[in-house]
């Protein structure tokens, strides 16, 4: 496995290297650790794999991911993140947990897994909701026609949310029934429009 080398002496850091895995921040001794107050802005280039890093960064405010990457598990407790841009590559689902402020999720257009439909991500199909970021603004959410699947954690430590409309073509919510599930962190969300779903 190559290595990958992290820039932290000025505000942005520029994550570079052929490394299958990106594991920067479990790391205790890693130049570049939790609680980073330093760093505004990341940009992973093409070589990486597999993001699981980038917990608490807390003046992070936006993360540009490149083509290579298949998988993201990362940008955890990041208070101040507000948009995240995601290649080509990526092809698991992902959950960026307690970012409260995250605004906007773009998808590559090239992307064969996942798109973005006013900045909520489905999968390419249109059968499944993926993720509606935290902070989009709206008070209420209208999930579109088509929808048999919404993912666990679609609406995790949403902030605006206060009514979800779910047409009647969904019939699972991932492997689990229990709008705690649905709405784990959530601040405001009350009802949906589907009788007997939740």
């Amino acid at each position: 496995m190559g290595a990958a080398a992290v820039d932290v002496c000025r505000a942005d850091a520029l994550v570079t290297g052929e490394a299958a895995h990106l594991d920067v921040l479990l790391d205790d001794q890693s130049e570049f650790d939790s609680d980073n107050d330093d760093v505004t802005s990341i940009i992973i280039e093409d070589g990486i794999y597999y993001v699981n890093s980038f917990g608490y960064c807390k003046n992070l405010e936006s993360v540009k991911i490149g083509d290579s990457v298949k998988t993201v598990n990362a940008f955890w407790n990041c208070d101040n993140l507000k948009t995240i841009t995601i290649g080509k590559g990526l092809e698991n689902d992902f959950t960026f947990q307690n970012c409260p402020k995250l605004e906007s999720v773009i998808i590559s257009n090239e992307n064969p897994n996942y798109t973005s439909k006013d900045g909520v991500i489905y999968s390419k199909d249109g059968t499944r909701l993926v993720y509606y970021p935290a902070n989009l603004q709206g008070t209420e959410y209208v999930v579109l026609t088509g929808v048999t699947q919404i993912s666990r954690n679609a609406f995790y430590y949403n902030q605006n949310l206060k009514k979800i409309v779910v047409p009647e073509t969904v019939q699972a919510i991932s492997s689990y029934d229990d709008s705690e599930v649905l709405f784990s962190g959530a601040m405001s969300a009350e009802s949906t429009a589907k009788a007997g779903l939740l």
